[in-house]
């Protein structure tokens, strides 16, 4: 072989292996293809993509909204909040039938802050994270502890309740029916659930939220993780705080 071809033949060798090395790998590079290829340095336009339509997790008359095939809602922890003031409720009425209601028990029911979430009865309102004091606007939180005490104090009352007298009076309209009162007719129960309706939840709802949302104050990307804008969610949570059942069929 003369040295011509000989250089000739070891250019032609070294360039096809240079090439060969050279070469990238042909596959799907879009991460949304089914077929997507994360070794793929090249695009060979052999992508597919999943056309089947997301199914809509919500029904016609519920208070819902999706974003891909996903609900965008969620307001767990005011579900919570009420479920822990029907609780309170609850337990203050027993003091219509003559029981003792703790003011420790209230205040603890009020803040939950023993750490352990096992404050309440039942699983809808245990949780620990959640609270109803540091939602209620913060000038009247103390006013709430005082009226627990004071319930106390007129439920440990062995007499009949009357005018300047704290104990439990038997309705005039229905005699099956009685209520605790203090020595000014205050009636605890009432003053605490619909004060805190007031002072916890519309408060939260309309001043801390939807005044929040008029005011365009809250983003409107997705957030990180969520399936939801700021505003969005915001604007769910002061839904929340309302009760109203989330199947609209129910209540129109």
């Amino acid at each position: 072989m003369n040295k011509t071809l000989k250089h000739f033949f070891l250019l032609t060798l070294s360039t096809g292996l240079l090439l060969t090395g050279c070469k990238k790998e042909e596959g799907c590079t879009d991460e949304l293809a089914t077929n997507y290829d994360a070794d793929a340095e090249e695009d060979d336009d052999s992508c597919e993509y999943d056309t089947t339509p997301p199914v809509d997790p919500c029904n016609f008359g519920d208070y819902c909204f999706s974003r891909d095939g996903e609900t965008t809602v969620s307001f767990g922890g005011q579900t919570t909040r009420l479920n822990q003031l029907s609780e309170i409720t609850s337990y203050m009425k027993t003091a219509n039938n003559g029981e003792v209601v703790s003011a420790a028990q209230l205040r603890e029911m009020f803040s939950n802050n023993n750490g352990t979430g096992s404050t309440f009865f039942s699983d809808d309102a245990n949780d620990a994270s959640k609270q109803l004091k540091s939602k209620t606007f913060v000038t009247f939180q103390a006013d709430y502890e005082s009226l627990m005490d004071d319930m106390q104090v007129a439920s440990e009352s062995t007499a009949t309740g009357s005018n300047g007298t704290a104990g439990v009076v038997v309705s005039t309209t229905n005699s099956s029916k009685q209520y605790l009162f203090n020595a000014n007719g205050f009636e605890h129960t009432q003053l605490i659930e619909k004060g805190l309706m007031g002072d916890c939840f519309y408060y939260q709802a309309m001043d801390g939220y939807i005044a929040g949302v008029l005011a365009q104050s809250y983003g409107n990307e997705i957030l990180e993780g969520k399936n939801y804008t700021e505003n969005e969610h915001k604007f769910d949570e002061a839904f929340g705080y309302s009760g109203i059942p989330t199947d609209i069929t129910t209540w129109i």
